[in-house]
C-alpha cells in the first residue's frame, strides 16, 4: 500500500505540475523555472524542464538583471539630473557671469550666479583681493559661496583667493581645485582658507578625485535640471606638483539649456587636444548651441594656448578675456608701448570663429554677461578703472569704451596687441 500511495502522489505531482505550466503559460509566466531553481536539490524529476523553456527563462532574467544593473548605474543623489543641487527661490531665471577687471598683472576672477547660487572660479592676484571681495559682497549677499573652483596653482589665479578676498564669505558648500601642492605664498594663503572652510563643512574635492568618478565628486554637477558644469578630462590632472601649472588647468563647460561657456584657465596646447579627442564623439557643443568662450592663457598662444583645434572643434560664437593693464600702459608719458596680454596672435585665431566679438576686462572694466539660457541678452562692462592713454598723451574715455567690442577700442585701434 505504501508503494501505491507513493504512486498515486507522484502521478498527482505530476498532473499539478502539468496544469502549473499550462496556466503559466497562458499568461506568460514561467513558473516551471522557478520550481526548478527552487527544488533541483529534492526533486531529481524537476530537472525534466524542457530546454526551451529553460533558455526563454534564463534569457528573460538576464534582461532583466541587465536592465536593473543599468539603472541602478544612473547617478541619482544630490547633484544629479533629478535631484540638483539647487531649487530656483526667485524668478530671475537669468544666468549672469562677472569677469572681475584686474589691477595686476595678468589675472583671472570669474563669477557665475544663477538666482543664489553663485560659483567662483578663480581669484587673481594677491593685489586684487580687494576687487574680487568687492564683487563677492555685491553679489553673493547671503555670504554662502556655492562652490569655489581654483584652477591651478599659479599666484594670478589663486592669490585673491585669501583672507581679503573672501573675507564676506562665511562658509562655501564645494571646492574643487588642482590638488597638488605648489610653493608659493599665495598657494599657502589659499590652502590656509580652504582648510578653513572644510573645517566649517565644505566639501572639498581634488579634480584627480573628481575625474576618477568613484563617488568623491561629480565630474557633472547640475545646479539645475537645465543648468549644469561639467568638469572636462584633459589628461593632464594630477596630485604631484606639475613642471607647467598652466598645463594642469582645470577646463569645464557650463550648460544653461543651450548657452554654453567653456572656462580653462590657463590650458595649454596638448590637453587642449587632449578635450577634442575625448569628446570629438560627443554631443559637448551642437551646432544650435551659443557658445561663450574664455580665452584661456589672458588670450597668450604660450605652449599653444587657444589653439585652433580647440577652437575649431567648440566654434565660439562670442569671447571674453581677461588680463590686467599693466603699471608701464597706464603712464601717460611713456615712450614705447610696453606689449602685453592679450597677444595679436591669439586674438586673430579668436575672431576668425567669434568675428568682433570679442571682450577685454580691461578696456571695458569688469564684464557682465547675461544669458536666458536660449541666447545673450547683453554684455556689458562697468567702465575700466585703470586708465590709458593714446599715442599723444590723451586720456582715453573709460565711458567710452564700457560696452565696446575689443575692435572698437583705441587700443586696438593703435596696434597694442603684443
Amino acid at each position: 500500500m505504501r508503494y501505491k500511495r507513493k504512486v498515486y502522489a507522484k502521478i498527482i505531482w505530476m498532473i499539478t505540475a502539468l496544469i502549473i505550466v499550462s496556466v503559466g503559460g497562458y499568461f506568460g509566466v514561467d513558473y516551471l523555472w522557478h520550481i526548478d531553481s527552487s527544488s533541483s536539490s529534492t526533486n531529481p524529476e524537476s530537472s525534466s524542464s524542457n530546454d526551451s523553456s529553460s533558455s526563454e527563462s534564463s534569457s528573460s532574467s538576464s534582461e532583466s538583471s541587465s536592465s536593473e544593473s543599468s539603472s541602478s548605474s544612473i547617478y541619482t543623489g544630490l547633484g544629479s539630473q533629478s535631484n540638483p543641487l539647487y531649487i530656483n527661490d526667485t524668478s530671475d531665471d537669468n544666468l549672469y557671469l562677472y569677469s572681475q577687471e584686474m589691477v595686476s598683472e595678468y589675472g583671472d576672477s570669474t563669477l557665475l550666479k544663477y538666482g543664489n547660487f553663485e560659483i567662483l572660479i578663480d581669484g587673481g592676484q594677491g593685489n586684487d583681493a580687494n576687487n574680487v571681495h568687492n564683487m563677492l559682497e555685491s553679489k553673493c549677499t547671503d555670504g554662502v559661496l556655492e562652490m569655489l573652483i581654483a584652477t591651478h596653482g599659479h599666484s594670478d589665479h589663486v592669490g585673491g583667493l585669501n583672507s581679503v578676498g573672501l573675507s564676506s564669505i562665511s562658509d562655501i558648500n564645494y571646492i574643487i581645485d588642482y590638488g597638488y601642492v605648489y610653493s608659493s605664498s599665495a598657494h599657502s594663503n589659499y590652502a590656509s582658507r580652504r582648510a578653513y572652510y572644510v573645517n566649517r563643512g565644505a566639501e572639498y574635492h581634488p579634480i584627480t578625485d573628481v575625474m576618477a568618478n568613484d563617488g568623491n565628486g561629480l565630474p557633472k554637477y547640475y545646479i539645475t535640471s537645465s543648468l549644469s558644469i561639467e568638469f572636462l578630462e584633459t589628461e593632464c590632472y594630477t596630485s604631484q606638483t606639475p613642471d607647467d601649472p598652466n598645463e594642469t588647468s582645470i577646463a569645464m563647460l557650463i550648460s544653461y539649456n543651450n548657452v554654453k561657456y567653456y572656462i580653462a584657465g590657463d590650458l595649454t596646447g596638448t590637453p587642449e587636444q587632449n578635450i577634442v579627442n575625448n569628446y570629438r564623439d560627443s554631443n559637448l557643443v551642437d551646432d544650435d548651441d551659443v557658445v561663450i568662450y574664455k580665452a584661456s592663457h589672458h588670450g597668450s598662444t604660450s605652449n599653444s594656448s587657444n589653439s585652433t583645434r580647440i577652437l575649431s572643434f567648440l566654434d565660439p560664437d562670442y569671447c571674453f578675456i581677461s588680463a590686467a593693464i599693466t603699471d608701464p600702459n597706464t603712464s601717460s608719458s611713456y615712450t614705447q608701448w610696453s606689449p602685453q596680454h592679450p597677444y595679436s596672435n591669439a586674438v586673430t585665431f579668436i575672431r576668425n570663429y567669434t568675428g568682433n566679438n570679442i571682450f577685454w576686462n580691461g578696456t571695458m572694466g569688469s564684464i557682465s554677461i547675461c544669458s536666458d539660457g536660449n541666447t545673450l541678452t547683453s554684455i556689458n562692462g562697468a567702465g575700466r578703472t585703470r586708465n590709458y592713454y593714446t599715442g599723444s598723451g590723451l586720456l582715453v574715455d573709460p565711458a567710452s569704451e564700457k560696452d565696446a567690442n575689443l575692435f572698437s577700442t583705441v587700443w586696438y585701434q593703435q596696434s597694442r596687441l603684443a
